[in-house]
């Protein structure tokens, strides 16, 4: 059984993890010599995506590795344990075994995942080193695995499906809302530790002001005429083709696939980190993807997510049953980046189900 001080910094560790928009959808309790992680319906249902969405699994998939890479480094002997269908009934996604408690005091922040950031400023042009591509190039998870996209007229094609795949989601109001409930526009407003900090997003100045004035829908859609969701795409798009390289996560076009591909981002994700790379994780392709699979979008956009799909298979080799989870950015940062808050974790973790 872990003390109290090491499991502290285990659920810490986790509650690091990232998630769509810095929503924190997981619920983590603590069952005897279990950690479970589970949909917190109280507190995010109907404000970020659903139980069963590809990004919340991402999301806990993220959590998990966060977990097992936490407890295996700190000598815990942890075994996870996996639902038949993610998430149960119940909403539970994963059970986390502790089997052996840490011989030496442990610190969450120390950890290499509890480092690990978002940096969504430019990079350097110069190129990342063969060795660490190739070895990255080798990480696999479950059916997950990753592409090393180095060259330019590669990259410039991928930017191009993101600008696509931007300009279809700014002509979603579902899209619109999630996007504008979630920043977080002051200092204030971002100690509550959860959504986009304004200050995190490396907006030019004036950018708050215009997130505010396009906040309206009805403001959005008349702009929208004039071409304003296309020159956000565009805006979206150019640092994508700028960067050295890009990583793309694919794999099955299921829960398990979103899952898996959700640890094989962190990990690499981390690793990157770990050797002074930046990492800025890009979404948006995936997100039209899956609603243009499950036809939640209007026909005129589902005629250009049905391009979108084309292009996808062709770029990134997809077959019918596998899809694109994450497209990761990546590259020497030429300036820090102001790290996300997050949630106290007397928000995220249940300590009273310990039994």
């Amino acid at each position: 059984m872990p003390t109290k001080q090491a499991l502290a910094e285990l659920v810490k560790l986790i509650a690091r993890a990232p998630s769509a928009d810095n929503s924190q959808p997981w619920k983590i309790s603590h069952e005897s010599q279990d950690l479970r992680l589970s949909y917190d319906s109280a507190r995010v249902a109907g404000k970020t995506f659903a139980a069963d969405h590809p990004a919340t699994l991402l999301a806990i998939g993220a959590a998990v590795e966060h977990g097992m890479q936490g407890a295996s480094d700190w000598g815990m002997e942890p075994q996870l344990r996996l639902p038949e269908e993610q998430p149960d009934q119940s909403g539970n996604y994963a059970w986390i075994r502790i089997s052996n408690n840490s011989q030496h005091e442990v610190s969450a922040e120390q950890h290499n995942c509890y480092q690990r950031h978002t940096n969504r400023c430019a990079y350097h042009s110069t190129a990342l080193a063969a060795q660490l591509l190739s070895q990255l190039a080798q990480m696999t998870e479950g059916q997950a695995q990753c592409q090393i996209i180095e060259h330019p007229e590669t990259i410039r094609e991928a930017s191009k499906l993101v600008k696509l795949a931007t300009q279809i989601r700014f002509q979603r109001q579902d899209a619109h809302r999630m996007l504008i409930d979630s920043i977080r526009l002051s200092p204030a407003e971002a100690a509550t530790g959860d959504g986009l900090d304004l200050a995190t997003l490396g907006l030019p100045p004036g950018g708050g002001l215009f997130l505010k004035a396009i906040a309206n829908w009805q403001r959005m859609t008349y702009l929208n005429r004039f071409g304003l969701f296309r020159l956000l795409a565009s805006i979206d798009a150019a640092p994508v083709a700028k960067g050295p390289a890009l990583i793309a996560i694919t794999g099955t076009n299921d829960k398990r696939g979103a899952f898996d591909a959700g640890r094989l981002v962190t990990r690499i994700w981390t690793e990157l980190n770990v050797q002074g790379i930046a990492v800025h994780p890009n979404y948006v392709i995936s997100d039209q993807l899956h609603q243009h699979k499950n036809q939640h979008l209007a026909l005129h956009l589902q005629r250009k997510a049905t391009e979108l799909q084309r292009s996808c298979d062709k770029l990134f080799n997809l077959s019918e049953n596998t899809t694109l989870h994450m497209l990761l950015r990546v590259g020497y940062p030429k300036q820090g980046a102001v790290l996300s808050q997050r949630l106290p974790l007397k928000a995220v973790f249940d300590s009273s189900a310990n039994t």
